[in-house]
């Protein structure tokens, strides 16, 4: 279990429980990369779209994979910040009305 939660328990090279959870989320709540317009990444900036800071590992082969990879990160980081916007409001409108429904449930079933 501490693996999952603190980062110095780790096994170098697996990835973390939190980046295995937003993924999965992400692509299904928000959805893929390509369709968010990132075809034209490296296949590795469309696969850690979702991934916590911590599980996305920059090439180390050589200087052009690092270089590409940068360039990649930075225009896939400019997409995340014009989406957390669509995505806090998307949630607020969801739960808001949901915790409505719970809490005249609750009073309901209360009495």
């Amino acid at each position: 279990m501490f693996q999952w939660l603190f980062t110095q328990y780790r096994e170098p090279g697996k990835l973390h429980f939190g980046s295995k959870w937003m993924n999965l989320h992400g692509r299904l709540l928000i959805g893929s990369p390509e369709s968010l317009g990132m075809g034209h990444l490296t296949e590795a900036v469309r696969r850690s779209f979702y991934y916590l800071r911590a599980d996305r590992v920059p090439p180390v082969e050589n200087d052009a994979a690092y270089e590409a990879w940068t360039k990649d990160r930075l225009y896939a980081s400019q997409v995340e910040q014009v989406a957390e916007r669509w995505v806090a409001q998307a949630g607020f409108l969801v739960v808001a009305p949901l915790c409505a429904v719970l809490a005249v449930l609750s009073h309901w079933l209360g009495n």
